[in-house]
């Protein structure tokens, strides 16, 4: 279900601004706060109203996003795991 779930988003809404962005050389900060929205940015974080699923889940979201666009994937995984994973960790 969650697989699915970042599919469709991929597949939806991702894909037909990637290409657009792609042809402008711009990054859409919207699309990261949708991701948020979603459930995507930060997911196996149980606290503060985030899933808490576990990290295959969260590969399985990092692989569909991948199929469309490596770039927003990198963005998705550095946000997660770079800094909020570390801030929710180690923060106080």
């Amino acid at each position: 279900m969650i697989e699915e779930s970042a599919k469709t988003y991929a597949e939806t809404m991702l894909l037909p601004r990637v290409k657009d962005a792609y042809n402008k050389e711009h990054f859409d900060r919207a699309i990261m706060t949708e991701m948020g929205e979603a459930g995507f940015l930060g997911c196996t974080i149980p606290e503060y109203g985030l899933p808490g699923v576990s990290s295959t889940a969260y590969g399985l979201i990092n692989r569909q996003v991948e199929k469309i666009d490596s770039g927003y994937r990198s963005a998705l995984s550095v946000q997660s795991s770079l800094v909020m994973y570390p801030i929710n960790t180690f923060a106080n």
